[in-house]
């Protein structure tokens, strides 16, 4: 069978960043260690997919010693619902604490489809969003 080929090969060397998503504390978390240079985790509570984060992070903190690997090399991230109608300072006390865990970049989706009114509540975030800083 002919070796499949990249034609133009990547910009990115030696190869573009890897981006493992799940939680899965034997398989994936265990991939992450091994070849991820970013994780995303769900912090989706009401779903199920509601995880106890800093127990995840844990679990690839071994991991990640089990491999030889920095745990610190990794970048952290994480899937979060919002509420349009959410108080915005409990969004970002939220936030703050996915910060204070090590989580580096959350990607936010509304429960519903995104309007106008969920853009707006967002955007008038993001300075605030910028200035917490990621402890973990």
């Amino acid at each position: 069978m002919p070796r499949p080929l990249n034609s133009p090969g990547s910009l990115q060397h030696p190869h573009p960043p890897i981006l493992i998503a799940g939680s899965g504390e034997k398989k994936t978390l265990r991939l992450v260690a091994r070849y991820g240079d970013m994780c995303n985790l769900f912090d989706l509570p009401g779903t199920r997919f509601a995880d106890d984060l800093k127990h995840k992070l844990d679990v690839l903190r071994a991991h990640c010693a089990d491999a030889g690997r920095d745990f610190g090399t990794i970048e952290k991230t994480a899937s979060a619902f919002i509420d349009p109608g959410e108080d915005p300072d409990r969004v970002l006390a939220h936030l703050s604490e996915l910060g204070d865990l090590g989580i580096g970049r959350v990607m936010v989706s509304p429960r519903q489809p995104w309007d106008e009114a969920a853009l707006n509540q967002v955007a008038s975030m993001v300075p605030d969003v910028h200035a917490i800083p990621v402890r973990g």
